[in-house]
């Protein structure tokens, strides 16, 4: 399973549109989109009732939603060429939505494919654009084809999933999600941790960056690019030994800050964004560091 892709570059958060009345679920026909509808002149009542409520009891184990999510299931496999298969499952858009058994679809040659389950109960792929169908549904995933073969990279960022009674997605932003929904509350998981939408603005429950702990890296005569494990924690030593200045790469996350010690003997290290400039700390030195969104910035003179 991949997340590469930012929120701003994923299919947006899709929700119910549009009102519909009491009056309007008593339409003929209804606008209930699972149950079965019960007058004077039905003759089949126990069947109409059984459905009524194995549906009750099925959206009972996921829970109400506000916003459309994979509920159970709906994974995507590469069969072969170009031909993809989305396993059995429930997906919640104002009502239950079964895929009741494994279904295959044939990806678009030479581009991207935005795989996606629809209200009706059908598959839908959209080519190259991240424009959902023209009926309500539920985003899965993005396939990729070269040549007449589907990548075995199935890309997951911007699906959302009901994860015991909550609706979150994950995407590779560095920090505050890229982008801004509707009017709906779901939690982002991001490289700086988990993200509330509170349907107007982000509130941030949880970190990844920074916030306790100790690591100690030992470094080869190269530059270092730290990992999602590493960056968690807010002390930082570096040991190993040097003929030059090396940079290590920490995560562009505005308000971010480390301790950097420099324990290598030979070199100094610049603590540094990807593209930003950083802070350049000497062989057996330590310093407070920050970042502003873009750079590293020091955060007081470096120490011993």
């Amino acid at each position: 399973m991949a997340i590469t892709l930012l929120a701003s570059a994923c299919p947006a958060v899709q929700g119910p549109s549009g009102f519909k009345s009491l009056a309007d679920a008593a339409a003929s026909p209804p606008l209930l989109l699972s149950a079965a509808t019960l007058t004077p002149a039905s003759t089949v009542i126990s069947s109409k009732f059984n459905k009524n409520a194995q549906y009750l009891e099925q959206l009972a184990r996921y829970g109400p939603q506000g916003v459309f999510a994979v509920a159970y299931g709906l994974t995507i496999s590469v069969v072969s060429g170009l031909t993809i298969e989305v396993s059995a499952g429930h997906a919640l858009m104002e009502s239950l939505i079964e895929l009741p058994a494994a279904t295959q679809a044939t990806a678009f040659d030479n581009a991207d494919s935005y795989v996606w389950l629809k209200q009706d109960g059908t598959l839908e792929l959209i080519n190259g654009a991240t424009t959902p169908p023209s009926i309500d549904a539920v985003y899965l995933g993005r396939v990729t084809a070269t040549s007449g073969t589907v990548s075995g990279t199935i890309e997951y960022a911007g699906r959302m999933e009901i994860r015991g009674n909550l609706a979150i997605r994950e995407t590779a932003d560095p920090e505050m999600p890229s982008d801004t929904p509707a009017a709906v509350s779901f939690l982002t998981k991001t490289l700086n941790g988990t993200w509330l939408w509170d349907s107007e603005s982000w509130l941030r429950i949880g970190g990844e960056v920074a916030e306790y702990g100790f690591v100690s890296i030992a470094l080869s005569d190269d530059n270092y690019t730290l990992s999602a494990a590493e960056y968690r924690r807010q002390i930082i030593k570096c040991t190993g030994t040097l003929t030059g200045t090396r940079n290590v790469v920490l995560p562009t996350v505005s308000g971010a800050i480390f301790l950097a010690h420099n324990a290598c003997s030979g070199g100094s290290l610049t603590f540094k964004t990807t593209s930003g400039a950083g802070v350049t700390i000497a062989a057996g030195k330590s310093q407070w560091i920050y970042c502003d969104g873009t750079k590293y910035e020091p955060a007081g003179a470096p120490t011993a």
